[in-house]
């Protein structure tokens, strides 16, 4: 922008009679630096944290973004379609611009099938026996979440707001959750490029730099390594 707008002005400057180039004078925009804060959940404080949650559609929801990392708008848009065995294939977002649209992925690498634990398995085919049951209709194609409509983001929230301040813990974005999944797995040894197709990420770099977060027990590891080769160090002495 800075270039462009002052190669215009020295343009007119040259050639239409400008009186000045100011914009020489001010300089280039000056760079902002600014130190992003990411929150996240530990296993531990996700486990108190749903804890809090009474309804047992919202608690799996929340127990699926901790353990999948998919994009909340992802999970929204789920249909049991979707869930082939232990496999669910994301094939679609739910937007929330002027009023919810079932639309596509964020990205090509977006679209991606992703693995889920026996336990998730389990209690969705139960939850999928709670939707036919009460709405009579085994050939409807229910959304996980919610039934016959997705859960709203905004009641979603809700729900979120009143765990945390029943079991006091501090609340995270729906987001977050994917930034505590991504930090669970690496913190589990699960290399970085397997964590960032599970993300759906075009670029290991984001995985990185955005969604795997440094913590205590990772200190302690190193801490730990540290020790460990200054005793051999001295041993060897």
């Amino acid at each position: 922008m800075y270039v462009c707008f002052n190669q215009f002005l020295q343009f007119s400057y040259d050639y239409l009679d400008l009186s000045n180039n100011y914009l020489k004078e001010i300089g280039n925009f000056k760079r902002k630096y600014e130190v992003k804060k990411y929150d996240y959940y530990t296993l531990d404080e996700f486990n108190l944290f749903i804890s809090g949650v009474d309804n047992h559609i919202y608690e799996l929801f929340f127990t699926f973004m901790f353990f999948t990392g998919v994009r909340p708008g992802e999970c929204i848009a789920l249909r049991f379609s979707d869930l082939i065995d232990n496999h669910v294939h994301i094939n679609h977002n739910m937007t929330s611009k002027g009023g919810r649209e079932l639309d596509t992925p964020k990205n090509l690498s977006s679209y991606r099938v992703i693995v889920i634990d026996d336990y998730l398995v389990n209690e969705l085919c139960k939850l999928k026996e709670y939707y036919i049951n009460l709405y009579s209709d085994e050939c409807f194609d229910y959304y996980i979440f919610g039934g016959i409509k997705p859960l709203a983001p905004t009641t979603i929230n809700r729900v979120k707001l009143n765990a945390c301040s029943k079991v006091n813990i501090r609340p995270i974005t729906l987001h977050q959750f994917r930034h505590s999944h991504a930090t669970l797995l690496v913190n589990e040894g699960i290399p970085i490029n397997d964590v960032s197709n599970r993300l759906g990420h075009s670029k290991i770099s984001t995985t990185l730099d955005i969604y795997v977060h440094y913590n205590l027990e990772q200190e302690k590891r190193v801490l730990s390594t540290l020790n460990s080769l200054r005793l051999n160090t001295l041993e060897k002495i």
